[in-house]
């Protein structure tokens, strides 16, 4: 009886400790979800920072590419308010800030012209020493996103990470696969192995015929 008991007891610590996994592509940061076009998440960054839409702004705008709404959604530029798109043959680049808070987005271009596909979502308040500031965001994250796969909590301030899937001992998320992680008061969702596929479908589209 007493090595039954202790067989079921084992089986219970083992499925309480496994790694959660859950499906990151659901989720979102201020709207913002993986693989979402890049124009439309500048719109929701833009929004969501707290920046009013200009008196141009018309029903069209928002099928613009990425860099012309960029252009459009412009920032009067001042100490901490300030917006910035750059990009590259094969990728591209904003970041937003107004006050304390600044949102970043890396998307790549998917191979279909001029669409970019997002990869990375970072939002971050800036700290300022106030451990309470850093609390509620990360009780607000844990609302949010669920039980966490792994991480813990030091001194108020949360260090989670949620899996699309978890590396085995809870230790973190499989490399190129989407997580979110929290640490303090940052919050970054990711995933380096779409970034990685449309790279490929780039340099396959992209690839010359040697002639030799």
């Amino acid at each position: 009886m007493k090595l039954i008991t202790l067989f079921a007891f084992g089986i219970l610590f083992f499925t309480y400790t496994q790694a959660q996994n859950m499906n990151i592509y659901q989720k979102n940061l201020v709207g913002i979800q993986l693989d979402m076009p890049m124009n439309k998440a500048i719109l929701l960054a833009y929004e969501a920072i707290g920046y009013e839409k200009p008196e141009s702004f018309n029903a069209d705008a928002p099928l613009l590419d990425a860099a012309k709404l960029a252009q459009l959604l412009e920032v009067e530029i001042t100490g901490s308010n300030y917006a910035k798109y750059d990009d590259s043959h094969d990728r591209a680049h904003y970041t937003i800030r107004k006050g304390d808070v600044t949102i970043t987005i890396k998307a790549m271009k998917t191979g279909k012209g001029k669409d970019l596909a997002v990869h990375h979502v970072t939002y971050k308040m800036q700290d300022k020493g106030n451990a309470e500031t850093a609390r509620n965001m990360g009780q607000k994250a844990l609302k949010k996103f669920g039980k966490p796969s792994y991480g813990q909590e030091m001194d108020g301030r949360h260090y989670y990470g949620w899996c699309q899937e978890a590396q085995d001992g809870s230790s973190g998320c499989k490399v190129n696969t989407a997580f979110i992680r929290i640490s303090s008061q940052e919050i970054i969702m990711e995933d380096l192995g779409l970034a990685k596929k449309y790279m490929e479908m780039q340099n396959k589209n992209n690839a010359q015929d040697a002639k030799f």
